[in-house]
């Protein structure tokens, strides 16, 4: 029997971790296993962009956000 199932991109907290077994399985399974600080500051970063006016859209930290988040998927996808 196989599974479809693609847990890849999915990310989880360190801090929920029980024990190493369970970061091995995760992430045998695809998961990406994160600091709560960095999926909080991620998190709050795309909220952030995604509530800017349009004229703002190009200031110099919505760019530089932009950038930030941009990289960070890029060293997902890879």
């Amino acid at each position: 029997m196989t599974s479809d199932l693609n847990l890849s991109g999915t990310r989880f907290p360190r801090s929920m971790l029980a024990n190493e077994a369970s970061e091995r399985l995760l992430r045998f399974l695809g998961v990406e296993i994160v600091d709560d600080c960095d999926a909080e500051l991620e998190d709050y970063a795309r909220a952030w962009l995604a509530s800017m006016p349009t004229i703002k859209d190009w200031s110099p930290s919505a760019v530089a956000v932009r950038d930030a988040l941009e990289r960070i998927d890029e060293r997902r996808a890879a």
